[in-house]
C-alpha cells in the first residue's frame, strides 16, 4: 500500500515537472511574440489613411496610370478605395499572419550577419520597426502587395492569406518588410548601394544600375 501510493506521488511529481517544462516553453514563446509589434488595420484605419495620405501619391498619377486602373481622375480612384477597397482582418486571418511574421523574425535574427552583408540591413534597427497590415480589396493596385512610405504599412490583397501558399507568403512579406526598411532608412541604404557599385537613376526612382556602366 505504501508502495502504491509512493509510486502514485512519484507519478504526480513527474508530470508536474512535464507541466512547468511546458508552460516555461509557452511563455518563451509568447514573450518572443510579443517582442514583435504587430498591427492589424481596420477598414476604418485604413479608410483615415487613404483619406489623410491618399492625395499625395494620387496626384502624381498620368493618365494612363487612371486609365489603367479604369477611373478618370484621382478623385475617382480615391472615393472607390474608400468605399469599396478597406477591409479588416478576420480573427483566422490575423492569426496566420502572426505565425508567418515570427518565422521571419526568428529567420532574421539566425541570418543577421547574412542579412547585414548581402542587404545592407541592421537587424536590430528592422525589428524596432513596427509591422502594419493593411488588407484591401483588388479595386486598390489590382490587389498587389506594396508599400506605403506614409504610415509604414504594408499593403495586402483580401486572398493573400487564403489565396497564396506559405512559402509565397514568407517571401512577400519578407520582400515587403525590406521595402519599409529601406524608407525608413533611405540614406543608409543609399550608401550601401553606392558601396556596391549601384547609383539611383533619378531622385524619385526606384531602379539603381550599377556605377560603371553610366
Amino acid at each position: 500500500m505504501i508502495r502504491s501510493s509512493e509510486m502514485k506521488w512519484k507519478k504526480i511529481y513527474g508530470w508536474s515537472i512535464i507541466g512547468i517544462l511546458f508552460l516555461s516553453i509557452l511563455s518563451s514563446m509568447e514573450s518572443f511574440t510579443n517582442e514583435v509589434k504587430i498591427e492589424f488595420w481596420t477598414d476604418e484605419q485604413c479608410k483615415h489613411f487613404h483619406k489623410t495620405f491618399g492625395h499625395h501619391w494620387v496626384k502624381r498619377m498620368t493618365s494612363m496610370d487612371l486609365h489603367a486602373r479604369g477611373v478618370k481622375s484621382g478623385e475617382e480612384y480615391m472615393r472607390k478605395l474608400i468605399e469599396e477597397g478597406c477591409m479588416s482582418w478576420s480573427i483566422r486571418e490575423r492569426s496566420i499572419l502572426r505565425e508567418r511574421i515570427g518565422e521571419i523574425e526568428k529567420w532574421l535574427q539566425l541570418n543577421r550577419e547574412i542579412v547585414r552583408v548581402k542587404w545592407g540591413i541592421d537587424v536590430e534597427k528592422m525589428e524596432k520597426i513596427p509591422w502594419r497590415l493593411m488588407k484591401m480589396g483588388r479595386v486598390y493596385e489590382n490587389g498587389l502587395p506594396h508599400t506605403r512610405e506614409e504610415g509604414q504599412v504594408i499593403s495586402l490583397s483580401e486572398d493573400f492569406v487564403s489565396g497564396r501558399g506559405e512559402m509565397d507568403q514568407l517571401k512577400t512579406l519578407l520582400h515587403e518588410r525590406v521595402h519599409i526598411y529601406q524608407k525608413v532608412y533611405g540614406r543608409e541604404v543609399e550608401e550601401y548601394l553606392r558601396g556596391q557599385g549601384i547609383e539611383r537613376l533619378g531622385r524619385d526612382s526606384l531602379y539603381y544600375f550599377p556605377r560603371r556602366i553610366l
